[in-house]
């Protein structure tokens, strides 16, 4: 079973920011972030997730916009 990885997870939900940013631009991005992240407390999930695993989910919605991610 592989381990629990809320920050790949959140960057695979947001990966169609290629195509808002193809359409819209950078600036649309942002701002489909921000709402995506903006939305997250009110999210079923988002009260059973530690604190760690919150940070990551954050992180990985923002690596989602810029289309780069450490993780790999």
């Amino acid at each position: 079973m592989s381990a629990y990885r809320p920050r790949t997870r959140a960057r695979r939900f947001h990966t169609p920011v290629a195509e808002i940013r193809r359409d819209s631009g950078q600036v649309a991005v942002d701002q489909a972030v921000e709402t995506a992240i903006a939305d997250y407390p009110s999210s079923p999930d988002w009260p059973v997730l530690t604190g760690e695993q919150r940070r990551a989910t954050l992180d990985g919605t923002r690596d989602a916009a810029t289309e780069v991610c450490p993780e790999g």
